[in-house]
C-alpha cells in the first residue's frame, strides 16, 4: 500500500491537530503546511508524524 497515515504536530506547542495521507512513492521527504491551530490560536507550520501503534 504506497499511502501512508500520519499526523501533523504544531511546531509551536506540540499538539497534534490534524491526520492525514500521503502517497510515498511520489513525496518521500517530510511534510510541512501552514494550518490552524486551535491551542496556539493562530496558523503556525505543522510537520509531519508518525502515528503511534500502540
Amino acid at each position: 500500500m504506497p499511502r501512508d497515515l500520519f499526523h501533523l504536530r504544531c511546531e509551536k506547542c506540540g499538539r497534534d491537530n490534524y491526520v492525514t495521507s500521503k502517497n510515498k512513492r511520489t513525496m518521500t521527504e517530510k511534510f510541512r503546511i501552514r494550518k490552524f491551530c486551535a491551542a496556539c490560536r493562530t496558523h503556525v507550520m505543522h510537520k509531519e508524524q508518525k502515528i503511534s501503534k500502540g
